[in-house]
């Protein structure tokens, strides 16, 4: 699944303070269970990957592109990423990414267990 920003409706929510938040639910409460990593990475230039294409067996996969841009492979679909975007993989899916020349590249990271 391939996520623009955009797609999802922007929420406007207080929390308690005077000025509200503006919040975008990349994914729905409920839709994945089992959060077992939540991290940041920052990566730079056309020779930087994630590694070889790969699978996790019984994990999700979930990034968020905070700055720059990549080329994300996703079980053989090639899609250009950018700031905003959020690319989500099921276990048992390949996938890889390559930063774009020149840039640097910084995202948000979930990894989710599916048992």
């Amino acid at each position: 699944m391939f996520f623009k920003a955009g797609v999802l409706p922007e929420q406007v929510t207080a929390h308690g303070a005077e000025m509200p938040t503006r919040k975008r639910a990349l994914i729905a409460n409920g839709v994945i269970p089992h959060i077992t990593q939540l991290a940041t990475s920052r990566s730079w230039n056309e020779c930087d990957t994630s590694s070889d294409p790969h699978i996790h067996k019984t994990m999700w996969a979930i990034y968020f592109v905070h700055k720059g841009h990549a080329t994300f492979t996703v079980v053989g679909e090639t899609f250009e990423a950018g700031p905003g975007d959020c690319i989500t993989v099921p276990p048992g899916t390949t996938h890889v990414y390559k930063v774009a020349p020149g840039e640097e590249m910084e995202l948000f990271y979930l990894g989710v267990a599916t048992d």
